[in-house]
């Protein structure tokens, strides 16, 4: 016969190129500029447009302070970002089907600011298309929102290697998600 027994699994000893610390940076968000448009071309339909312009191009750097020696021994770290300024361009539809129903659609292109030699695994993305759809409840003075959208990330090829930042040569493949909402609201 076989006996068990307990398993004694044991810690590997702390390496010294990553010690525990408390970390922290700043990050100034961008400037934006916000426009928009609707036209009703019937009573019971509107068409939106829109985009949003964002300065990211002020985002140069990222610097990283560590309480005690962090990562690889030191006290800080800084990353190159040098990001773009970008477009998020919109378009959206509403039908008012019925005085309790609204239904909506929309498509949404989200530049990315990331330019390849700059990509990095804090932010993966790519360029997205966002296509959404849902309808509108109202009951008295209740509403009821719902909507799912279709994320999609185009796919990011050739990210060149820049080991001194962590960063394998890489490709950011098959991003895509499912979102579902829901929003319900009361007016006084």
């Amino acid at each position: 016969g076989c006996a068990a027994g307990p398993i004694a699994l044991s810690r590997p000893a702390a390496l010294p190129l990553f010690n525990d610390s408390g970390a922290k940076g700043t990050l100034t968000l961008p400037d934006e500029v916000y426009f928009g448009a609707a036209f009703y071309p019937m009573k019971d339909l509107s068409f939106e447009v829109g985009g949003i312009w964002t300065h990211w191009g002020t985002y140069e750097s990222l610097t990283i302070q560590y309480d005690s020696l962090g990562a690889v021994g030191r006290s800080s770290v800084t990353r190159t970002k040098n990001w773009n300024d970008v477009w998020r361009l919109y378009f959206g539809v509403e039908h008012h089907t019925t005085d309790w129903l609204d239904l909506r659609a929309g498509f949404v292109w989200d530049q990315s600011p990331i330019d390849h030699g700059y990509a990095d695994y804090l932010v993966p993305a790519n360029d997205r298309y966002l296509i959404s759809f849902g309808p509108g409840f109202k009951w008295r003075n209740w509403t009821l929102d719902l909507s799912y959208t279709y994320l999609i990330i185009t796919n990011r090829d050739n990210v060149a290697a820049r080991p001194l930042e962590g960063v394998l040569d890489s490709s950011f493949d098959n991003g895509n998600a499912h979102m579902i909402g829901c929003s319900v609201g009361y007016k006084f």
